[in-house]
């Protein structure tokens, strides 16, 4: 099978990020994804009510965020998209006593079985 892509000047990238939302004082999950998601689109009063956010989404969970970066031509310049969103972020959770979490795994899930 053949991929075709599309021609392009030079190599470009997009990142994304998945980030849990968790309970400040107690490091628990907390399902407040589509508070935030409502909070940030008022930050672009242009958006419908139909409209995403263009930078951050909803992921499966509903303690989970997405966000994501414009096509961007370097790696710094999609590093520091992400900082500006997860700032936006960061500043809807702080009514929530919320903080954003990355890591492979949850801190409190059960270690995998050793074979």
């Amino acid at each position: 099978m053949e991929l075709t892509f599309a021609q392009s000047e030079r190599a470009t990238l997009g990142i994304e990020w998945e980030l849990a939302l968790v309970d400040r004082q107690t490091g628990d999950l907390r399902s407040v994804a589509q508070r935030i998601l409502e909070a940030v689109r008022t930050d672009m009063p242009h958006l419908t009510d139909e409209d995403e956010h263009p930078y951050v989404k909803q992921e499966l969970l509903l303690n989970t965020v997405e966000l994501i970066t414009d096509v961007c031509g370097t790696v710094g310049e999609g590093v520091e998209q992400l900082r500006e969103t997860a700032r936006n972020v960061m500043r809807h959770c702080e009514p929530l006593d919320v903080e954003l979490y990355c890591q492979g795994s949850h801190p409190f899930a059960p270690p995998p079985s050793s074979r």
